[in-house]
């Protein structure tokens, strides 16, 4: 039964990954293309690689001294110019200009360096979002299987099945962010006079932190549940539903 109800919950989603690939397809033709431009990713490997050549280089004290295109050259659309900031100043080596240091893997413009900085401090944020991720993943599979040990019915003739009770996750949210937006921004508008409530910073760390405690409770229910299929003897059975 349970090997049926999976694979009709497979098929469907795979279905409908397949309209999409064929509409995706079939409407290339109506799609604006993008210009091509240099990888980002290209952009910072050089700052890196130059900064990394010129480690014994000092690094000026006034920004002006440091290399930088012509104010033309961000007149293009698409293009800005960032001004110098003293955060992560080994990475300014890469526009300290030294003769022979034309070649861009030697030599890049402030500009270029101050956006991978952006990037570089965006990395501890990255590796704060696995916390999030992980409980997601955990949403959509353990816990599906944990359901499975659940008893779900409501009534005499009704039982929600376990792929189906990630429901309550989607309503909770719903209901939260309504809450979010029509209660708690306003009340904090009074105190940060900030349009967003908090700042989107603080906002990822309350949610992080949420999500610590929603981990912490879940293991302990786990425990429980664990504990309860151990006592009625049916844990065996609890283990090769929750693999």
């Amino acid at each position: 039964m349970w090997v049926g109800l999976y694979s009709v919950g497979y098929v469907i989603p795979t279905l409908a990954l397949l309209v999409a690939i064929i509409a995706f397809i079939f409407g290339t033709p109506t799609y604006r293309p993008k210009p091509k431009a240099e990888s980002p990713f290209t952009r910072m490997a050089k700052v890196l690689v130059a900064a990394l050549r010129k480690m014994n280089i000092l690094v000026p004290n006034d920004p002006k001294e440091l290399y930088e295109l012509n104010l033309d050259e961000y007149s293009h659309p698409g293009k800005y110019r960032i001004d110098h900031s003293n955060s992560l100043r080994f990475l300014d080596r890469a526009a300290v200009k030294i003769e022979e240091s034309a070649f861009e893997w030697k030599l890049c413009p402030v500009t270029q360096v101050e956006q991978t900085k952006q990037m570089v401090k965006m990395i501890p944020i990255l590796f704060a979002t696995f916390i999030p991720s992980t409980l997601l993943a955990q949403t959509h599979t353990f816990f599906i299987k944990q359901g499975t040990t659940l008893v779900r019915s409501i009534g005499p003739h009704f039982e929600i099945p376990s792929a189906c009770l990630t429901v309550f996750l989607t309503i909770s949210m719903l209901i939260s962010i309504a809450a979010y937006d029509r209660l708690f921004v306003p009340w904090a508008r009074k105190y940060t006079r900030n349009p967003r409530g908090v700042t989107l910073l603080l906002r990822m760390v309350i949610g992080i932190v949420i999500h610590i405690i929603t981990m912490i409770l879940a293991s302990l229910v786990e425990r429980r549940r664990l504990g309860v299929a151990n006592d009625h003897g049916i844990f065996k059975k609890d283990q090769i539903l929750c693999l």
